[in-house]
């Protein structure tokens, strides 16, 4: 799956970098948003941020589009600092 692909390849830079600490959501459509619980399942100090607008929108895709369809937990981001909650 991508979501394992990605934790996969965001582990080997961690590797030859540093901690990645923050994860910036563009948009709160499902396919931006729906493996965030696999990647903070790898990086469990990993801070996920999104404009009001695309938190909201996380929220609404996961109880409109997708209720009881998601096997696995589902994470949104959290309002990035100094946008209006």
């Amino acid at each position: 799956m991508q979501k394992n692909a990605l934790a996969n390849w965001v582990e080997s830079l961690e590797a030859q970098t540093c901690n990645y600490l923050q994860y910036y959501i563009a948009r709160g459509h499902a396919d931006h948003f729906l493996g965030l619980g696999i990647l903070h399942s790898r990086f469990p100090g990993m801070n996920v941020v999104a404009t009001k607008g695309a938190v909201e929108r996380m929220r609404q895709q996961i109880e409109a589009t997708f209720p009881s369809q998601l096997s696995e937990p589902v994470m949104t981001a959290k309002v990035l600092r100094g946008q209006p909650v």
